[in-house]
């Protein structure tokens, strides 16, 4: 069985947290999450929901996704060279 520790698992939440609200954003228009927000642009909710939303879910996956990276960079288990190549890796 898989051993997560409590940082893996905070962070992995974390992740989850911010698809489920990029979801809100996106699909529900659930626009009064975003800080700063006013109604009275001239920008279309549409277009706002559609950007903030998959902002927010791309973050969100990208949290998952470099939960086991950044516990180790943050434990000090690994070095800033290698750090490096991995958020260069999994952004591309």
């Amino acid at each position: 069985m898989i051993e997560l520790s409590s940082g893996t698992l905070l962070w992995f939440a974390a992740g989850i947290l911010l698809l489920i609200l990029g979801v809100l954003i996106r699909s529900r228009g659930w626009l009064f999450l975003l800080a700063g927000y006013d109604e009275s642009a001239s920008v279309p909710d549409d277009v706002i929901q559609n950007i903030a939303g998959n902002t927010v879910l791309r973050i969100g996956g990208v949290q998952i996704r470099m939960k086991d990276e950044a516990v180790r960079f943050l434990s000090g288990q690994c070095s800033k060279s290698h750090a490096s190549a991995t958020v260069a890796t999994a952004s591309s």
